[in-house]
């Protein structure tokens, strides 16, 4: 291990290197998936059997608890992996801190643990057709009626749309 990594845990160091020879034994697949033009859906499988989705996760819901350093450094060593890699960031990193820092009760107890096992994936809805990906300047809005929210707006070019839950 490098130096410059001193301030990992010991969980995080052991993440790591298990995520690397991860993608070592399944580079030439995804290989195989990313010429082929092929969804690499076994690959993700065996992602989720790794328990990576829930990396960021909190273990009360079936995660590993290990972050966002953990979540970074095992998005890092899938990023190799092509689409992997991509779905992986956008299931995981794209919404996770959200659902876990504004999300009532009710909806961790329902999403993490599916977020966690890999069983349901995520996409991130940003993109608009005048904000491009812009966050701060989307005009999607979401108003409050009574005990329902009702959203407006266009979204375009979702990133993970057609593999997502």
């Amino acid at each position: 291990m490098s130096e410059e990594f001193f301030w990992w845990t010991d969980d995080q160091k052991a993440i790591y290197k298990d995520a690397r020879l991860f993608v070592e034994d399944n580079f030439e697949e995804a290989e195989e998936y990313f010429w082929n033009t092929k969804f690499p859906w076994p690959l993700i499988k065996k992602v989720a059997k790794k328990g990576y989705f829930g990396v960021g996760v909190p273990k009360k819901y079936g995660g590993l608890e290990l972050g966002a350093t953990g979540s970074c450094i095992v998005a890092a060593q899938l990023g190799r992996l092509y689409a992997v890699g991509h779905v992986f960031t956008v299931s995981m990193l794209a919404g996770l801190e959200q659902l876990l820092r504004f999300g009532t009760d009710e909806q961790k107890q329902i999403w993490l643990p599916k977020i966690a096992s890999g069983e349901e994936l995520g996409a991130l809805c940003i993109t608009e057709p005048f904000a491009g990906s812009d966050a701060a300047n989307v005009f999607t809005s979401a108003v409050k009626d009574g005990d329902e929210w009702v959203l407006n707006g266009k979204k375009r070019f979702i990133t993970g749309a057609g593999v997502s839950d």
